[in-house]
């Protein structure tokens, strides 16, 4: 069977540390002016992506609830934008954590890990389509960008090699 295999920081947006914006694989994609079967092809895509975003984002939720320091009653800790204590997420900035370096380790080590999109009669086509968006883009990249689509390519651009080994 064949499969596409994606490290799970393609679903993960950030900012380096140099400041400069990491777009998600999703983030792209929208961004993305599409026509018809195009657009259609990329919001299926999106549905299966979203599943393991929700996925990793239950992971960073489980590793800050560990490592987030707790009220009396069990309640997350947060700093404000003054770095005043609050349980109230909505006037968090981020969370009060005990050991952030190994909060850090943990999620990265999360990150690194791969995942695989089995390619089946049902999501060939969406996958398929999509592949092609990516290997014939012409928007163009820089920076971080350039070196993230690069990742993308080189993994859709496997799918390519797949079908030609398939076929000898």
């Amino acid at each position: 069977m064949k499969k596409l295999i994606l490290k799970k920081y393609f679903l993960w947006s950030n900012v380096n540390p140099d400041g400069e914006r990491v777009m998600s694989l999703q983030e792209w994609l929208n961004g993305l002016l599409l026509h018809g079967k195009e657009s259609i092809a990329r919001t299926r895509f999106m549905k299966i992506l979203n599943e393991e975003s929700l996925v990793i984002e239950r992971e960073r939720m489980n590793l800050l609830g560990e490592y987030a320091e707790k009220d009396k009653d069990g309640k997350i800790i947060y700093l404000d934008k003054e770095s005043k204590e609050t349980t109230n997420q909505a006037l968090g900035i981020k969370a009060k954590l005990k050991n952030e370096e190994e909060l850090n380790s943990k999620f990265l080590s999360c990150l690194l890990q791969e995942f695989t999109i089995d390619i089946t009669p049902e999501n060939a086509k969406t996958i398929y389509d999509t592949r092609d968006l990516i290997l014939n883009t012409e928007e163009k990249f820089q920076g971080i960008m350039a070196t993230r689509f690069s990742e993308w390519y080189v993994c859709f651009e496997d799918l390519v090699k797949q079908n030609k080994k398939l076929k000898k």
